[in-house]
């Protein structure tokens, strides 16, 4: 049970790509990708056919570091597919020296570290745009669930619940995580009931604008 953000990014300012309502840069530029199947092919199409930006995509490369390698050989321009906290963790110079701009979050929720940086789904210019970036969005709002089977016993499941909540606000545990540079945003059982109940639930017309905006790019 856990929320996890995707962002979008850019090279620093002067000319980079950029979103939202205050944008000073084209939506357009090359972006890397390892292929089909992967968020670093998704979400550049998705903004494509969707928010009508123009990102060109570069797939071949063979893993995502060397998209990063690209990106500071200034080869391409974006990289999607990257969740913030392994952006701090393994290139934490490109944050404090602002070697990039983030240009949209994916998920549910911004990162509490760029409140100002929109989320894909704020960037819709419609409901029914809205809806398709929410439904595409779903997997990464809903991060990395824990799950039981569904005959456990309610009272054992509220104990689960709450331990694995309790756990998450343990001091040493927390200490734990932040020696090893773990990214930990937990969401509990509530909101994640929540994003399963609104995925399952989308019309039958948005999850089919859904297909033809992927483009064919795969799950993220």
């Amino acid at each position: 049970m856990s929320a996890s953000q995707d962002p979008g990014r850019g090279p620093p300012a002067g000319g980079a790509p950029s979103f939202g309502p205050r944008a000073s840069g084209s939506t357009s530029g090359t972006a890397g990708s390892t292929g089909a199947g992967s968020g670093t092919m998704l979400y550049p199409t998705v903004v494509n056919n969707v928010l009508g930006a123009k990102f060109k995509i570069i797939a071949g490369y063979r893993k995502a570091t060397e998209i990063d390698l690209a990106m500071e050989r200034g080869e391409v321009v974006v990289r999607s597919g990257f969740s913030y906290g392994s952006i701090a963790t393994e290139h934490p110079d490109w944050i404090k020296e602002k070697k990039v701009n983030f240009l949209f979050q994916v998920g549910g929720i911004r990162e509490e570290e760029q409140p100002n940086v929109p989320l894909m789904t704020e960037l819709a210019k419609s409901d029914e745009q809205r809806q398709v970036l929410k439904l595409i969005s779903s997997t990464v709002a809903i991060g990395r669930p824990y799950l039981t089977t569904p005959d456990v016993p309610a009272d054992r499941l509220a104990a689960l619940r709450a331990a694995f909540m309790a756990t998450m606000k343990d001091p040493q545990f927390l200490a734990a995580a932040k020696k090893l540079d773990f990214d930990l945003k937990p969401l509990g059982a509530d909101g994640v009931t929540e994003i399963v109940n609104d995925t399952i639930n989308t019309p039958a017309d948005i999850v089919e604008k859904a297909k033809p905006a992927m483009g064919g790019a795969g799950g993220g």
